[in-house]
């Protein structure tokens, strides 16, 4: 090697995340190689959060896979009418409260195929504040804040049985005086129908239950059935704990929980006041719609829906509920094909002015912009272009709002939809219009086998100041998480987490994992069990700084590392060399790699002494018999309170060329 010469070199702590494009050679400073479970964040790279449990015990119909966190931001300051909801394909759980028994609080008619992946919107209106829940097999859904209940929304014209007809699961009908609810596809008799107000009512080869009539004494009901009762004024209720009514009266009052006997039923609201959720009479005014309802948005007050499997949307009157809904298609300007993924409200000030744009996305990538107020003008109402940002993945939860920009995600990538709006091409032309440039072959792998997979999600994470892209990585298994914090704008996968679905509820991250449990983002320890809440896993994180030849081409050996951690608690950390662009990642630390005494870097005496300092310094690290041109630090580690990389100090031999 000729004569050695001891230099030292402090390496910043990288806060440009992963770079998995670049060569290993040209690897841009600050860029990592690769990054687990470190995120950039205030003096440098902070180990993410951890999670505990905060539900668990729901269950699906074939899976315990938890499809959709669901939040609700009620209208009272103090919080007290916030919710949080969770589903599975057995239907809506009400997990607001931590607990290992949450609330099944809907139960769809449907448990099979895409039961459960759902998307949610919030609508005011002069009646009162709503969530308003679509899924993918059995339409839409409300949960009024005033009688904490949820209701099944009624579409289509009144459609009375026919004979001799082929039904489907979910299709509804009217017998008489009665609506039924049709639980086992086949055919119509050939004359009569459905009667009375049980369940598995027999009709040919059909099956159907009681779904809508005025209440009858002395009657089984099933769970979220609708009676009416009453006369001054006369009222829909909603059953809500399956029993046999009493042999006189009936539900009365607008309360919830109303005991009938044993049965339960829940106020939903007067019969001479329309909210679009029971009794065909007071159906929303829609026909020719072949499926259901599929995603809702509220776009300048209005409320919108996506039919399923079609370029339809259809609207509602302004600050309503209820009414009739027209259609709007986007298929004219949908130049690529394809069925309407989403519709999405870009408010591109950050507000909710009269500068709100309509994005309708096509599950080709056509982004199509309305811009305007009234769809029923064309005075008011037209179109602000069409763009393309290339095919997208499976599902709608694909967009969102970001700081007066709305981010679209891709299979190729995150694009804003400012970069398209102003001519600058995205799909052929410059790769930097994605905010995911430097892991864009995340997004190709993924797409390569799961692009036809739920599970893709854009999620906004508050408690991490960061914005969390969610990759499917298998059926029933939990997702990729790639979090961008929005100072630094890089990008950093996390693992370890059982995450499958997620969404924000009071500035903090909860998400559904592929075994029936929700689980809250937070603290600084992993796996913290309800049965057990004191005991706990350590996050674990690495990673690998780029490769760097210190400024000449002469070999070099690591003698000693010394990273700078910033931590409450003391800190496992190991620091080890590589040379010659090896990246495999070191084996875990043990408790012994920190100590909380050591040397002066000046005096320490090589390979019998630790460094020390006035934070928790790893244990010293003797380069042994490595030598390269190039060389990186390779660090892993785990925390179990906040945990902060500020740099890390290195002492190196250089030698020859050769």
């Amino acid at each position: 090697m000729g004569r050695a010469r001891l230099k030292t070199v402090t390496v910043p702590a990288p806060s440009g995340g992963i770079n998995t494009v670049a060569p290993l050679a040209s690897l841009p400073a600050g860029d990592l190689a690769y990054s687990w479970n470190l995120i950039a964040s205030e003096f440098g790279l902070r180990a993410r959060n951890g999670y505990r449990e905060w539900c668990t015990g729901l269950t699906g119909a074939s899976d315990n896979l938890v499809r959709a966190i669901i939040p609700f931001a009620g209208g009272r300051k103090n919080g007290s009418t916030d919710k949080l909801f969770a589903t599975t394909s057995s239907g809506i759980w009400d997990v607001t409260s931590s607990t290992p028994t949450p609330s099944l609080v809907v139960a769809f008619g449907t448990t099979s195929g895409e039961a459960g992946y759902g998307t949610a919107t919030t609508l005011s209106t002069p009646a009162g504040r709503f969530l308003v829940y679509c899924d993918e097999e059995n339409g839409a859904y409300i949960y009024s804040e005033a009688t904490t209940s949820w209701s099944l929304l009624r579409y289509g014209a009144t459609v009375s049985w026919a004979a001799t007809t082929a039904y489907t699961v979910g299709n509804l009908v009217v017998n008489g005086a009665n609506a039924y609810i049709c639980t086992t596809a086949g055919t119509s008799a050939g004359a009569g129908g459905p009667t009375g107000q049980g369940t598995g009512i027999v009709d040919g080869s059909c099956q159907w239950k009681f779904y809508e009539g005025a209440w009858t004494a002395a009657q089984a009901y099933a769970l979220g059935c609708y009676v009416t009762n009453g006369s001054s004024p006369k009222r829909i209720y909603v059953c809500s704990q399956a029993g046999t009514s009493a042999g006189a009266g009936g539900p009365s009052g607008t309360g919830t929980a109303i005991v009938d006997n044993t049965c339960k039923w829940d106020y939903v609201a007067d019969y001479t006041t329309p909210i679009g959720m029971a009794l065909s009479d007071q159906q929303l005014g829609l026909t020719g719609i072949p499926s259901r309802f599929v995603q809702a948005v509220v776009w300048k007050s209005r409320l919108w829906f996506v039919e399923k499997d079609s370029s339809r949307a259809w609207y509602m009157p302004v600050n309503s509920l209820y009414g009739t809904a027209a259609a709007f298609d986007f298929g004219v300007r949908m130049r690529s094909g394809g069925a309407l993924a989403g519709l999405y409200n870009w408010s591109y000030d950050a507000g909710n002015g009269l500068d709100a744009l309509l994005v309708g996305i096509s599950s080709s990538g056509d982004v199509v912009i309305y811009q305007g107020t009234d769809p029923t003008s064309v005075s008011t109402f037209g179109l602000k272009g069409t763009w393309s940002v290339g095919a997208v993945p499976y599902g709608r939860r694909l967009a969102t709002d970001f700081g007066g920009d709305m981010l679209v995600m891709s299979l190729l990538g995150l694009v804003p939809l400012s970069k398209l709006v102003v001519g600058q091409p995205v799909v052929g032309g410059d790769r930097s219009v994605y905010l995911t440039d430097k892991v864009s072959n995340y997004f190709a792998l993924a797409a390569q086998s799961n692009r036809l997979l739920q599970g893709w999600q854009v999620v906004l994470h508050p408690a991490e100041g960061a914005l969390m892209l969610l990759l499917p990585t298998g059926n029933g298994a939990a997702c990729q998480p790639l979090v961008m914090p929005f100072s630094t704008r890089g990008w950093w996968p996390y693992r370890d987490l059982p995450i499958y679905s997620a969404q924000s509820w009071g500035g903090d991250l909860y998400f559904g994992t592929p075994d029936g449990r929700v689980c809250w983002h937070t603290g600084y320890v992993d796996g913290v069990l309800l049965s057990t809440p004191d005991a706990y896993e350590p996050v674990k994180f690495s990673c690998l700084t780029g490769f760097s030849n210190l400024g000449n081409a002469r070999n070099k050996r690591i003698q000693l590392i010394r990273p700078t951690i910033l931590s409450v608690s003391n800190a496992v950390v190991q620091a080890t060399p590589r040379y010659r662009f090896q990246t495999t990642e070191p084996a875990p630390p043990t408790a012994a790699a920190i100590s909380a005494s050591g040397n002066v870097w000046d005096t320490a005496t090589w390979d019998s002494s630790v460094w020390g300092g006035d934070y928790a310094p790893t244990d010293k690290f003797s380069g042994g018999g490595g030598v390269g041109r190039d060389v990186a630090i390779a660090l892993r580690g785990s925390a179990i309170s906040r945990t902060v990389i500020a740099s890390v100090d290195v002492l190196y031999e250089e030698g020859g060329l050769l």
